[in-house]
């Protein structure tokens, strides 16, 4: 199946049950900058295809030599799917601040 990628500028145009995806993926960003979130639509009309599928992708390497290589760690039609691995990094990425403002704390 064909998947074309859609414009960030477009977000707004998939529907709504992805709405909770994108939020929780902003509020990931705010903490690290590591990942990316694309949203695809379906080129063709061909039963049993979903119209839409999001990728989550961690950038890993050298953002010094911009050295980075693109890891795809989930792509899914399903946003329940989508929102399990957000919830996951979220956590991650939140303990990981608090650690870092206690040891500047200290």
């Amino acid at each position: 199946m064909l998947y074309a990628q859609v414009d960030k500028k477009r977000w707004d145009d998939i529907p709504n049950e992805w709405d909770e995806v994108r939020d929780m993926f902003q509020y990931l960003h705010k903490m690290i900058y590591d990942y990316q979130v694309t949203f695809e639509a379906r080129m063709f009309s061909l039963p049993d295809t979903p119209q839409y599928r999001c990728t989550l992708v961690k950038w890993v390497g050298n953002r010094v030599t911009r050295d980075m290589k693109r890891e795809t760690l989930l792509e899914t039609s399903d946003p329940a799917q989508m929102k399990a691995a957000l919830t996951m990094l979220i956590s991650d990425a939140e303990e990981q601040t608090r650690a870092a403002k206690q040891q500047v704390a200290w």
